[in-house]
């Protein structure tokens, strides 16, 4: 009698290799897709945009609550962060609003 219990096994393990190594392949490929994309903002205090911005941290938070200013971000459980680019693109663009009238 024929026992298939070791071929049935080895065809099993063979599969599930190639599988592994396919799954393997793929999330190689996603990490580094998403590595290559992603790049973390230069944050800054509020210290700094007041210097940058010449603008009071009163103003600086009545501009956010009227919406005319970029949100911080909240990096901890009293800390908050400016992203350093979207402050750059809300000068230039005060700069630009100036040149245009």
């Amino acid at each position: 009698m024929i026992s298939f219990h070791p071929i049935v096994s080895a065809i099993a393990n063979s599969v599930h290799d190639h599988c592994k190594s396919e799954i393997s392949v793929a999330a190689n490929k996603v990490k580094s897709e998403s590595q290559e994309h992603f790049t973390a903002p230069n944050l800054i205090s509020i210290k700094q945009v007041q210097v940058r911005c010449t603008l009071s941290r009163s103003t600086i938070y009545a501009y956010i609550k009227k919406g005319i200013f970029p949100r911080p971000y909240l990096i901890g459980a009293r800390a908050v962060r400016f992203s350093e680019s979207e402050i750059d693109q809300w000068i230039n663009g005060r700069i630009k609003n100036q040149t245009n009238d």
